[in-house]
């Protein structure tokens, strides 16, 4: 997930220059729908590896996918202005270039 967003809002850049907006909201979604799909399908194959038939596994992935999905949303709605109010104290901090 991590990967992903980084990928994204950094482009591949080495460079401590900061993404726009546009990038850091795509790198948000993207990595929020990645550790979705992770984490439902861990949760489909622990089900099937404990002994629950598939269609079991599926039922309780698609309670969890609501949840999941919810506070994906949640996350992403708080992780932007997180990232530009956490950036700016780094910068005045001294701890951050750019």
């Amino acid at each position: 997930m991590a990967f992903f967003c980084g990928l994204i809002a950094h482009g591949g850049r080495k460079e401590s220059r900061h993404p726009a907006t546009s990038r850091l909201v795509v790198a948000a979604v993207v990595g929020s729908l990645a550790y979705c799909l992770m984490y439902l399908g861990y949760s489909l194959f622990k089900e099937v590896l404990a002994g629950s038939s598939f269609d079991a596994a599926l039922i309780v992935m698609y309670t969890k996918a609501g949840a999941t999905l919810l506070n994906a949303v949640i996350a992403d709605v708080i992780a932007v202005p997180f990232y530009w109010a956490l950036h700016r104290a780094l910068q005045k901090g001294g701890l951050l270039k750019g």
